[in-house]
């Protein structure tokens, strides 16, 4: 929830209240920064109404803005909590290299204008697998006391189509996966920025490892844009 703008959280609470009569508190599996996209966010939320899960999910889908919409909707123990009981989180980012990309994906990628050796990308990322220290790519502003988290897998993929509304749109796509159980804040954009001048040759080969030992984020190299961040999974 956020005092200067409409929230996914606001959104749902005022919709299941409206649609429940009860005031309604959304509990959710994590935050996610303005313009990061979710295509598997968890919420929580307790009721008494007697709608059924179909009847509700059509309910509050009629009512939520049309860039929110409840995929799956199922009954849970009381003592869920879609934060303190997840066990990993998978965020997808997706660049397109070039200048430009198409317009119908324009606000979920972010273009690169660089030539990048992913090879060398691939090989760099190794040094964030296990359990580790990732002050150098936690953004500011935070209130997270411990910076240890336990990367479990990173991919990258390079792709010259993407899937896009039953069609498949043409160009140079490259889409990073990371698996953790939990992410600080930017973690994965800063991520995706340090790769990205690793790429390009800005940074030299152990440089990745080097910074997250440092534990300085002025070491690592940029925040990518939010709008090529998607939150994929949460594993329970």
């Amino acid at each position: 929830m956020q005092p200067n703008g409409v929230t996914i959280q606001g959104a749902l609470e005022q919709t299941i209240s409206a649609i429940t009569n009860e005031q309604t508190k959304v509990l959710a599996a994590g935050r996610t920064d303005a313009g990061v996209h979710a295509l598997g966010q968890v919420i929580a939320f307790k009721t008494s109404s007697s709608l059924n899960l179909y009847r509700l999910k059509r309910a509050i889908n009629a009512l939520l803005p049309e860039d929110i919409r409840v995929i799956e909707l199922t009954e849970a123990d009381m003592t869920f909590h879609p934060r303190f009981d997840a066990k990993m989180k998978s965020y997808l980012y997706l660049i397109n290299l070039g200048s430009f990309a198409s317009p119908f994906i324009a606000d979920f990628i972010w273009p690169v204008p660089y030539r990048l050796e992913v090879y060398k990308m691939i090989k760099e990322s190794k040094s964030l697998l296990g359990r580790q220290d990732f002050s150098a790519f936690m953004g500011s502003r935070t209130d997270i006391q411990n910076p240890i988290r336990n990367v479990y897998a990173i991919d990258i993929y390079q792709s010259e189509e993407l899937t896009f509304l039953n069609s498949s749109l043409k160009g140079d796509f490259i889409m990073f996966e990371i698996i953790s159980d939990g992410f600080l804040r930017h973690m994965v954009r800063n991520i995706v920025g340090t790769l990205i001048d690793i790429g390009r040759g800005r940074l030299s080969e152990g440089s990745l490892k080097r910074i997250l030992l440092s534990k300085d984020r002025k070491e690592a190299g940029i925040t990518a844009p939010a709008k090529g961040l998607f939150l994929n999974k949460v594993y329970y």
